[in-house]
Protein backbone atom coordinates (compact mmCIF):
# COMPACT_ATOMS: atom_id res chain seq x y z
CA UNK A 1 0.00 0.00 0.00
CA UNK A 2 2.95 2.10 0.12
CA UNK A 3 3.08 5.12 -2.47
CA UNK A 4 -0.55 4.39 -3.58
CA UNK A 5 -1.01 7.95 -5.16
CA UNK A 6 2.22 8.16 -6.72
CA UNK A 7 2.18 4.57 -8.94
CA UNK A 8 0.12 5.84 -11.58
CA UNK A 9 -0.19 9.26 -13.56
CA UNK A 10 -2.52 11.92 -13.03
CA UNK A 11 -2.37 13.16 -16.23
CA UNK A 12 -2.69 12.12 -19.95
CA UNK A 13 0.71 10.62 -21.11
CA UNK A 14 1.77 12.35 -24.28
CA UNK A 15 2.50 10.03 -27.19
CA UNK A 16 3.93 10.78 -30.39
CA UNK A 17 2.24 9.90 -34.02
CA UNK A 18 4.43 7.95 -35.87
CA UNK A 19 5.32 8.44 -39.48
CA UNK A 20 5.11 4.97 -40.29
CA UNK A 21 5.66 5.48 -43.68
CA UNK A 22 9.02 6.99 -43.05
CA UNK A 23 10.04 4.85 -39.77
CA UNK A 24 9.52 1.68 -42.20
CA UNK A 25 11.85 2.60 -44.70
CA UNK A 26 12.92 -0.47 -46.36
CA UNK A 27 15.86 1.27 -47.60
CA UNK A 28 17.22 2.68 -44.30
CA UNK A 29 21.45 2.02 -43.71
CA UNK A 30 20.60 3.16 -39.95
CA UNK A 31 19.21 1.95 -36.75
CA UNK A 32 16.37 3.31 -35.00
CA UNK A 33 13.92 2.45 -32.42
CA UNK A 34 10.26 3.54 -31.63
CA UNK A 35 9.30 2.71 -27.68
CA UNK A 36 5.97 1.18 -27.82
CA UNK A 37 5.65 1.07 -23.97
CA UNK A 38 6.48 -1.47 -21.50
CA UNK A 39 9.42 -3.39 -22.88
CA UNK A 40 7.62 -3.72 -26.82
CA UNK A 41 9.66 -1.85 -28.96
CA UNK A 42 9.67 -1.51 -32.97
CA UNK A 43 12.72 -1.70 -33.99
CA UNK A 44 14.02 -1.03 -38.16
CA UNK A 45 17.79 -2.17 -38.42
CA UNK A 46 19.01 -0.99 -41.57
CA UNK A 47 15.54 -1.77 -43.43
CA UNK A 48 13.99 -5.01 -41.57
CA UNK A 49 11.24 -4.55 -38.94
CA UNK A 50 11.65 -6.09 -35.95
CA UNK A 51 8.81 -5.69 -32.84
CA UNK A 52 9.94 -6.75 -29.10
CA UNK A 53 7.46 -8.39 -26.46
CA UNK A 54 4.35 -6.65 -28.46
CA UNK A 55 1.91 -6.30 -25.31
CA UNK A 56 -0.85 -3.72 -26.11
CA UNK A 57 -3.92 -5.01 -24.48
CA UNK A 58 -5.39 -2.69 -21.47
CA UNK A 59 -4.86 -5.46 -18.85
CA UNK A 60 -1.58 -7.23 -18.19
CA UNK A 61 -3.60 -10.23 -16.81
CA UNK A 62 -5.01 -13.44 -18.03
CA UNK A 63 -8.81 -11.95 -17.62
CA UNK A 64 -9.23 -8.77 -19.03
CA UNK A 65 -10.80 -6.24 -16.27
CA UNK A 66 -8.50 -7.24 -13.52
CA UNK A 67 -4.85 -7.12 -13.20
CA UNK A 68 -2.20 -4.15 -13.89
CA UNK A 69 -4.48 -1.81 -16.51
CA UNK A 70 -1.98 0.13 -19.12
CA UNK A 71 -1.21 3.84 -18.25
CA UNK A 72 -1.44 5.08 -22.15
CA UNK A 73 -2.81 3.25 -25.33
CA UNK A 74 0.17 1.80 -28.13
CA UNK A 75 1.10 4.91 -30.17
CA UNK A 76 0.22 2.72 -33.31
CA UNK A 77 -2.21 0.60 -34.06
CA UNK A 78 -2.39 -2.92 -34.91
CA UNK A 79 -3.59 -2.50 -38.96
CA UNK A 80 -0.94 0.10 -38.83
CA UNK A 81 2.27 -2.07 -38.47
CA UNK A 82 4.01 -2.66 -41.77
CA UNK A 83 5.03 -6.22 -42.98
CA UNK A 84 7.20 -7.54 -39.71
CA UNK A 85 10.00 -9.25 -40.52
CA UNK A 86 10.44 -10.65 -36.98
CA UNK A 87 8.85 -10.56 -33.46
CA UNK A 88 10.66 -11.59 -30.66
CA UNK A 89 9.40 -12.80 -27.80
CA UNK A 90 11.62 -12.40 -24.37
CA UNK A 91 9.55 -14.93 -22.39
CA UNK A 92 5.83 -15.88 -21.35
CA UNK A 93 5.08 -13.54 -18.31
CA UNK A 94 1.32 -11.93 -19.28
CA UNK A 95 2.75 -8.61 -19.80
CA UNK A 96 5.21 -9.88 -22.36
CA UNK A 97 3.76 -12.40 -24.08
CA UNK A 98 -0.17 -11.26 -24.85
CA UNK A 99 -2.27 -13.51 -26.71
CA UNK A 100 -4.86 -10.55 -28.24
CA UNK A 101 -1.71 -8.60 -29.23
CA UNK A 102 0.33 -12.25 -31.23
CA UNK A 103 -2.99 -12.67 -32.74
CA UNK A 104 -3.68 -9.25 -33.83
CA UNK A 105 -0.11 -9.09 -35.79
CA UNK A 106 -0.27 -12.93 -36.92
CA UNK A 107 -0.95 -11.60 -40.54
CA UNK A 108 1.56 -9.13 -40.52
CA UNK A 109 4.95 -11.25 -39.59
CA UNK A 110 6.78 -13.66 -41.17
CA UNK A 111 8.66 -15.10 -38.15
CA UNK A 112 8.10 -15.04 -34.46
CA UNK A 113 11.30 -16.43 -32.58
CA UNK A 114 10.71 -17.17 -29.09
CA UNK A 115 13.05 -19.48 -26.08
CA UNK A 116 12.36 -22.83 -25.98
CA UNK A 117 9.00 -23.38 -24.80
CA UNK A 118 7.38 -20.43 -25.76
CA UNK A 119 6.61 -22.17 -29.02
CA UNK A 120 3.70 -24.01 -27.33
CA UNK A 121 1.79 -20.88 -26.40
CA UNK A 122 1.62 -20.01 -30.43
CA UNK A 123 1.18 -23.29 -31.30
CA UNK A 124 -2.01 -23.45 -29.41
CA UNK A 125 -3.34 -19.91 -30.47
CA UNK A 126 -2.58 -21.17 -33.71
CA UNK A 127 0.36 -19.24 -35.00
CA UNK A 128 1.56 -21.67 -37.99
CA UNK A 129 4.65 -24.08 -36.93
CA UNK A 130 6.62 -23.14 -39.74
CA UNK A 131 6.60 -19.13 -38.91
CA UNK A 132 7.63 -19.87 -35.29
CA UNK A 133 12.17 -19.80 -35.00
CA UNK A 134 12.26 -21.71 -31.57
CA UNK A 135 16.09 -21.10 -29.84
CA UNK A 136 18.24 -21.62 -27.23
CA UNK A 137 20.74 -19.53 -25.53
CA UNK A 138 23.85 -18.44 -27.95
CA UNK A 139 22.04 -19.74 -30.80
CA UNK A 140 21.21 -17.84 -33.64
CA UNK A 141 19.11 -17.22 -36.62
CA UNK A 142 19.34 -14.75 -39.71
CA UNK A 143 16.43 -12.31 -41.16
CA UNK A 144 17.00 -11.43 -45.09
CA UNK A 145 20.14 -13.12 -44.97
CA UNK A 146 21.56 -10.16 -43.35
CA UNK A 147 20.53 -10.00 -39.80
CA UNK A 148 21.67 -11.77 -36.94
CA UNK A 149 19.43 -12.56 -34.62
CA UNK A 150 21.31 -14.25 -31.28
CA UNK A 151 19.05 -15.93 -28.41
CA UNK A 152 20.71 -14.83 -24.83
CA UNK A 153 20.74 -15.22 -21.19
CA UNK A 154 18.74 -13.02 -18.79
CA UNK A 155 18.24 -13.95 -15.16
CA UNK A 156 14.63 -14.47 -14.64
CA UNK A 157 11.57 -16.63 -14.71
CA UNK A 158 8.51 -18.18 -16.22
CA UNK A 159 5.14 -18.67 -15.93
CA UNK A 160 1.76 -18.13 -16.78
CA UNK A 161 0.03 -20.28 -14.22
CA UNK A 162 0.24 -22.11 -10.59
CA UNK A 163 1.81 -25.06 -12.21
CA UNK A 164 4.09 -24.15 -15.08
CA UNK A 165 6.50 -22.50 -13.69
CA UNK A 166 10.34 -21.93 -15.34
CA UNK A 167 8.54 -24.40 -17.14
CA UNK A 168 9.52 -22.39 -20.58
CA UNK A 169 12.84 -20.64 -20.98
CA UNK A 170 13.39 -16.59 -20.77
CA UNK A 171 16.21 -14.65 -22.67
CA UNK A 172 17.30 -11.69 -24.74
CA UNK A 173 17.98 -11.38 -27.71
CA UNK A 174 21.22 -9.66 -29.81
CA UNK A 175 20.30 -8.02 -33.09
CA UNK A 176 23.23 -7.85 -35.53
CA UNK A 177 23.73 -6.03 -39.00
CA UNK A 178 26.95 -5.45 -40.70
CA UNK A 179 27.31 -2.47 -39.66
CA UNK A 180 25.08 -1.95 -36.72
CA UNK A 181 24.11 -3.76 -33.67
CA UNK A 182 21.29 -3.43 -30.54
CA UNK A 183 20.62 -5.27 -27.31
CA UNK A 184 16.92 -5.72 -25.93
CA UNK A 185 17.09 -6.96 -22.48
CA UNK A 186 13.50 -8.21 -21.80
CA UNK A 187 13.12 -8.57 -18.46
CA UNK A 188 15.81 -9.58 -16.24
CA UNK A 189 17.96 -8.96 -12.91
CA UNK A 190 21.41 -7.85 -13.06
CA UNK A 191 23.71 -10.46 -13.85
CA UNK A 192 27.46 -11.44 -15.09
CA UNK A 193 26.33 -12.52 -18.28
CA UNK A 194 25.99 -8.89 -19.34
CA UNK A 195 29.28 -8.60 -19.70
CA UNK A 196 30.03 -11.67 -21.16
CA UNK A 197 27.01 -10.36 -23.83
CA UNK A 198 29.27 -7.55 -24.43
CA UNK A 199 32.76 -9.38 -25.34
CA UNK A 200 31.42 -11.35 -27.22
CA UNK A 201 28.96 -9.15 -29.46
CA UNK A 202 29.69 -5.55 -28.16
CA UNK A 203 29.98 -2.49 -28.51
CA UNK A 204 26.18 -1.97 -29.05
CA UNK A 205 24.76 1.14 -31.11
CA UNK A 206 21.55 1.05 -28.14
CA UNK A 207 20.96 -1.23 -25.28
CA UNK A 208 17.16 -1.79 -24.40
CA UNK A 209 17.28 -2.62 -20.63
CA UNK A 210 14.47 -2.68 -18.12
CA UNK A 211 14.87 -0.07 -15.40
CA UNK A 212 11.68 -0.66 -13.83
CA UNK A 213 9.20 -3.24 -11.45
CA UNK A 214 12.20 -3.59 -8.66
CA UNK A 215 12.51 -3.88 -5.08
CA UNK A 216 14.56 -5.21 -2.88
CA UNK A 217 12.85 -8.79 -2.46
CA UNK A 218 13.13 -9.03 -6.40
CA UNK A 219 16.63 -8.19 -6.96
CA UNK A 220 17.90 -11.29 -8.31
CA UNK A 221 15.12 -11.18 -11.85
CA UNK A 222 14.16 -7.14 -11.67
CA UNK A 223 16.98 -4.68 -12.19
CA UNK A 224 16.76 -0.56 -11.19
CA UNK A 225 17.75 2.02 -13.02
CA UNK A 226 21.27 1.73 -11.82
CA UNK A 227 21.84 -1.61 -12.03
CA UNK A 228 20.46 -1.23 -15.89
CA UNK A 229 23.33 1.90 -16.51
CA UNK A 230 26.14 -0.63 -15.64
CA UNK A 231 24.57 -3.49 -17.40
CA UNK A 232 24.80 -0.91 -20.13
CA UNK A 233 28.92 -0.69 -19.45
CA UNK A 234 29.21 -4.15 -18.87
CA UNK A 235 27.33 -4.48 -22.74
CA UNK A 236 30.07 -2.04 -24.07
CA UNK A 237 26.54 -0.07 -25.07
CA UNK A 238 26.35 3.41 -26.90
CA UNK A 239 22.84 4.57 -25.77
CA UNK A 240 20.53 3.05 -23.71
CA UNK A 241 16.85 3.30 -23.68
CA UNK A 242 15.25 2.19 -20.87
CA UNK A 243 12.31 -0.04 -21.09
CA UNK A 244 9.74 -2.02 -18.96
CA UNK A 245 8.64 1.31 -16.99
CA UNK A 246 5.89 3.79 -17.44
CA UNK A 247 3.08 1.61 -18.43
CA UNK A 248 2.23 -0.59 -15.58
CA UNK A 249 2.21 -0.42 -11.97
CA UNK A 250 3.62 -3.90 -11.18
CA UNK A 251 5.57 -2.34 -7.89
CA UNK A 252 5.53 -0.60 -4.93
CA UNK A 253 7.76 2.51 -6.04
CA UNK A 254 6.59 5.46 -8.16
CA UNK A 255 5.70 5.28 -11.82
CA UNK A 256 8.31 8.07 -12.98
CA UNK A 257 10.82 6.69 -10.00
CA UNK A 258 12.60 4.47 -12.30
CA UNK A 259 13.14 7.31 -15.31
CA UNK A 260 14.80 9.79 -12.41
CA UNK A 261 16.93 7.41 -11.19
CA UNK A 262 18.31 6.66 -14.19
CA UNK A 263 18.80 10.47 -15.01
CA UNK A 264 20.97 10.34 -12.10
CA UNK A 265 22.86 7.27 -13.05
CA UNK A 266 23.82 8.35 -16.48
CA UNK A 267 25.20 11.46 -15.09
CA UNK A 268 27.29 9.89 -12.44
CA UNK A 269 28.30 7.11 -14.91
CA UNK A 270 28.73 9.31 -18.06
CA UNK A 271 26.62 7.43 -20.27
CA UNK A 272 24.14 8.16 -22.82
CA UNK A 273 20.32 7.82 -22.18
CA UNK A 274 17.34 8.93 -24.21
CA UNK A 275 14.44 8.69 -22.57
CA UNK A 276 11.62 9.07 -25.75
CA UNK A 277 7.82 9.89 -25.02
CA UNK A 278 5.99 6.21 -26.69
CA UNK A 279 5.94 6.95 -30.44
CA UNK A 280 9.24 9.38 -30.92
CA UNK A 281 12.19 8.17 -32.74
CA UNK A 282 15.46 7.35 -31.35
CA UNK A 283 18.10 6.49 -33.67
CA UNK A 284 21.94 5.38 -32.65
CA UNK A 285 23.00 9.00 -33.53
CA UNK A 286 20.77 10.70 -31.29
CA UNK A 287 22.08 12.71 -28.74
CA UNK A 288 21.11 12.63 -25.39
CA UNK A 289 17.54 13.22 -25.10
CA UNK A 290 15.94 14.10 -21.62
CA UNK A 291 13.19 15.91 -21.84
CA UNK A 292 11.64 14.65 -18.58
CA UNK A 293 8.11 14.72 -19.91
CA UNK A 294 6.75 12.92 -17.37
CA UNK A 295 7.42 16.26 -15.01
CA UNK A 296 7.14 18.60 -17.84
CA UNK A 297 3.44 17.09 -18.34
CA UNK A 298 2.42 17.35 -14.62
CA UNK A 299 3.61 21.04 -14.42
CA UNK A 300 1.48 21.86 -17.66
CA UNK A 301 -2.00 20.66 -16.17
CA UNK A 302 -1.19 22.03 -12.93
CA UNK A 303 -0.54 25.45 -14.66
CA UNK A 304 -3.50 25.29 -16.82
CA UNK A 305 -6.00 24.26 -13.69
Amino acid sequence: FENKDKRKPDFEIPTERIDIERFANRESKDISVIWLGHASTFINIEGTLILTDPMFSKYASPIMGIGPKRFFNSPIKYEDFPILDAVLISHNHYDHLDKESILSLNGATRKFIVPIGVEKHLLDWGISADKIVIKNWWESFTLNNEIEIITTPAQHFSGRGLFDRNKTLWASFVIKSKNHSIYFGGDSGYFSGYKEIGEKYGPFDITLLPIGAYNDMWRSIHMNAEEAAKAHLDLKGNLLLPIHWGTFDLALHSWTEPAEHLVVASEELKINIAIPKPGEVVNSNSDKQIHKWWILQNKMIAKEK
